[in-house]
């Protein structure tokens, strides 16, 4: 029987993860307190949160986006005087750096307080991981939970009693009413308790998280009228569909203007088509999801520590876990953030290759690790985000709007910033198009740049080269990479 915590650790061990936390929170909290541009999600999330905030849905009315996040951020909005953006930055930025505590403790459990020690210090400072510290993700608070459950199902794994099952199932269930595919957590965690013959903690496990998760089930259906695992279940299988595709923002953009005018049909793909997506997806994740946030020196370390647990037989259902829960979604999505809790993991891993580094060696990629790391991790501080022209345009705007005033544009971040309603038309062919939409919204302001637009509505973009007479050009602004912002007004031709 193992001991009932598990956590008695000596004063070495508590400074060293002392000092992680530190590193991870000074990290953070350098890039919270630093202005930079929202995340198009963020920007949705701090919407809904002041939604809920004023007693409205929970329901976002032009995104399907999960709840639990935003409520949170409602009710945390009202101890503090601050904005809502930078409620949601801090509140990333602690939890950014507090879930680094029960990955700790069961990176020890695994491999040891030496490999725990070095996977705490490798995490504060891993540059994914600091970036969603600094931002409006809920990828922390997420994996704070995930954690704190995930280390508790490792020690029912290892016999403790079955009312902890109830805690690991409050975890994780919350965590689903912000990501809903962490429903294969609680699901294959019950499996492994099965597995081992505890079919009292399985049930425990399944119930209870099914029972955290039923509300939010409930309240979709009672926005759409249909019963379905997540309001973003429709979405995603139809960016399923053309993720990989030659020209993705052209075929994404049609699927977008083929909803907005009715309901589209989601066919299921044979076995072939799901083959073929598994491996385009396969290479994706591998281009994007992991080259752009791993720096080698980590990839290096993660692939020795797999063959020394391999070596040391400490693979098994504490890694099995969350590699399957993520498995289901190469069929869907490619992007970092959803791969950031299978990663987070894998940490301890990289701790575990740097522990069995032996004396003098263990120090100097301790140091190379922490030189090459931490100016990566704030490179954002010093650099100009991709972004800054469309803050620029919304924060311009937001002084020289007029009453009723609007912003058409394909991303919310001018109209975010300037305070002011969005609008996103469906396509129509032409110029002529377009004039017929600046008819419809005479007030609006049009956001034209060579990025977004450029991708969403290529033809407007390109006969935008030279503006009509019925646009007057009100300002523009420059950001890196020669990205290019123009605000338009409809001005009528007599």
């Amino acid at each position: 029987m193992a001991k009932y915590w598990e956590i008695l650790v000596s004063r070495a061990e508590w400074l060293w993860l002392a000092a992680a936390l530190c590193l991870a929170l000074g990290l953070r909290l350098s890039l919270a307190s630093t202005p930079l541009c929202i995340n198009t999600d963020g920007v949705f999330f701090v919407q809904l949160a002041a939604q809920i905030g004023d007693g409205g849905s929970y329901f976002h009315p032009a995104v399907a986006i999960t709840p639990g996040y935003s409520a949170l951020l409602a009710f945390l909005h009202r101890f503090f005087a601050v904005s809502l953006e930078e409620v949601a930055r801090y509140l990333s930025a602690f939890c950014g750096s507090l879930y680094i505590v029960p990955a700790y403790f069961a990176w020890r459990l695994l491999f040891g307080a030496r490999a725990a020690g070095c996977a705490a210090i490798l995490t504060a400072c891993w540059p994914m991981s600091v970036e969603y510290g600094g931002g409006v993700f809920y990828e922390p608070l997420s994996l704070l939970c995930l954690f704190s459950g995930w280390y508790i199902w490792l020690l029912l794994l290892r016999g403790q009693h079955w009312a902890w099952a109830i805690v690991v199932a409050l975890c994780w269930g919350a965590v689903t009413w912000m990501k809903p595919e962490i429903l294969a957590w609680p699901a294959l965690g019950a499996a492994a308790l099965a597995w081992q013959n505890r079919w009292r903690q399985a049930l425990v496990l399944v119930g209870v998280a099914a029972l955290v998760y039923f509300p939010y089930v409930a309240m979709v259906h009672g926005q759409s009228g249909e019963w379905r695992i997540a309001a973003k279940q429709d979405i995603n299988a139809l960016k399923a569909q053309v993720i990989g595709q030659e020209d993705y923002h052209t075929a994404i953009e049609a699927l977008r203007d083929a909803g907005d005018q009715g309901p589209v049909e989601v066919g299921f793909p044979g076995p072939v088509a799901l083959a073929k997506r598994l491996m385009v997806n396969v290479l994706l994740v591998h281009r994007y999801a992991v080259s752009m946030n791993w720096p080698p020196l980590l990839v290096a370390l993660v692939a020795i520590g797999f063959y020394l647990a391999h070596r040391q037989q400490a693979l098994g259902f504490w890694l099995l876990l969350p590699l399957l829960a993520a498995m289901p979604l190469l069929f869907f999505q490619i992007e970092a953030r959803i791969w950031h809790p299978l990663f987070a993991v894998m940490m301890g891993l990289a701790g575990l290759a740097m522990a069995r580094a032996e004396g003098g060696l263990r120090w100097t990629i301790l140091v190379v690790a922490l030189a090459l790391l931490v100016p990566q991790a704030l490179r954002p501080v010093f650099r100009t985000h991709v972004d800054a022209a469309q803050r620029d345009a919304g924060l311009w705007l937001g002084e020289h709007a007029g009453l009723g005033d609007a912003v058409i544009d394909r991303k919310p971040f001018v109209s975010y910033y300037a305070g002011l309603p969005l609008i996103w038309p469906a396509s129509q062919p032409g110029i002529e198009g377009l004039q017929r939409v600046m008819r419809q919204y005479p007030s609006a302001v049009l956001v034209v740049d060579n990025t977004h637009f450029r991708r969403s509505r290529p033809e407007w973009f390109s006969a935008l080269q030279c503006p009509p007479q019925w646009l007057e050009e009100r300002a523009r602004f420059s950001g890196p990479d020669g990205h290019l912002v123009q605000l338009f007004s409809y001005r009528r031709v007599p």
